[in-house]
């Protein structure tokens, strides 16, 4: 909570700030009273990982959907969204943090990386008498790559606290060979899933992520609360001029991908009467090569507009936020 650095990568150096509760956000102390109050959670994407935070969408999303000045009641946009974040987490900042806030929305983004990062996490979490989410013990995942030091408590420990590991286990990354990508291996690259457009070898790990999702949503119901499922592409789901550099370092091709995985939660959320945002359209519409950083993958402020705008349309034509 309210701590302060700078983010320097390849693409960028951006200022990184939290607030009292610990999120990337701006203070909420001053918020209107009655104001109607909209929860995002989520990975990076959603943190504004690489650009400014009023370039964050859900910045931005705020203040259009305050743009009008007509509107019966103010909306208050709470950004809970922490980079390498998935719904086996995220399950936890709702129940712990989110609804302290009385939300009357909640948002859940869901990213590409969540299906790999639920099963690998759920390997070290404590799960209550009934199957929810207790605790994730902190550990960190190769994602496909090999590793001179095993997962476990003491490589976290070493990764957060010690700059000297950080910085030559970031250096060992140039010398190791491309990640494994091998179909229905969920141990293999952190993309393999984005590449394949059939889901049969992906089925049990979507499940199993979905099931995170699921017992989201069901918090918000038991409390009354509307929930949205979203979910938005990678750059080489986009087209081959989005995140043009990094994604050779991850073994994919120019090629412009399907993934199984949107079908599958479109599915979920029909079998679950969710309401469901699917962003990739609108992504690949407004593609001119400028909407992901070329090395680092996340959106670029253009890429975060494109969101801002989608989740807007999305929620007014729905009727989720007041008139």
């Amino acid at each position: 909570p309210s701590s302060a650095y700078v983010h320097r990568e390849r693409d960028f150096s951006v200022e990184v700030r939290t607030n009292a509760l610990g999120f990337r956000d701006r203070e909420h102390r001053n918020d209107p009273a009655g104001a109607f109050k909209l929860i995002v959670l989520g990975d990076s994407f959603v943190e504004g990982y690489g650009v400014p935070m009023e370039s964050c969408f859900v910045r931005m999303l705020e203040v259009k959907l305050n743009s009008d000045g007509h509107r019966s009641r103010p909306v208050v946009v709470y950004n809970l969204g922490v980079a390498g974040y998935s719904p086996l987490i995220e399950y936890l900042v709702l129940k712990h943090r989110g609804l302290a806030l009385k939300p009357d929305l909640v948002i859940l983004c869901y990213d590409m990386s969540d299906v790999q990062e639920d099963v690998l996490y759920a390997m070290d979490a404590e799960f209550d008498s009934v199957g929810a989410p207790a605790r994730v013990n902190p550990s960190w995942p190769s994602f496909g790559h090999i590793t001179l030091v095993p997962r476990s408590e003491i490589k976290t420990m070493l990764r957060e606290n010690s700059y000297l590991y950080t910085l030559l286990a970031d250096a060992t990354m140039f010398f190791k060979p491309k990640p494994l990508y091998d179909i229905g291996n969920i141990n293999a690259g952190q993309f393999m899933h984005t590449v394949d457009s059939s889901s049969a070898a992906w089925e049990k790990y979507f499940a199993q992520s979905q099931s995170y999702v699921g017992m989201i949503a069901g918090l918000c119901r038991s409390e009354g609360v509307a929930f949205v499922l979203a979910t938005y592409p990678r750059g080489n789901q986009v087209g081959p001029g989005e995140w043009k550099e990094g994604r050779k370092e991850w073994g994919l091709d120019t090629l412009t991908h399907n993934s199984a995985i949107f079908g599958s939660l479109k599915e979920f959320s029909q079998r679950n009467d969710m309401r469901f945002l699917d962003m990739t359209a609108a992504f690949r519409i407004r593609s001119r090569g400028n909407l992901y950083l070329p090395f680092d993958g996340h959106w670029t402020s253009r890429g975060h507009s494109v969101a801002a705008d989608t989740l807007a349309d999305f929620l007014l034509q729905h009727q989720l936020v007041p008139r």
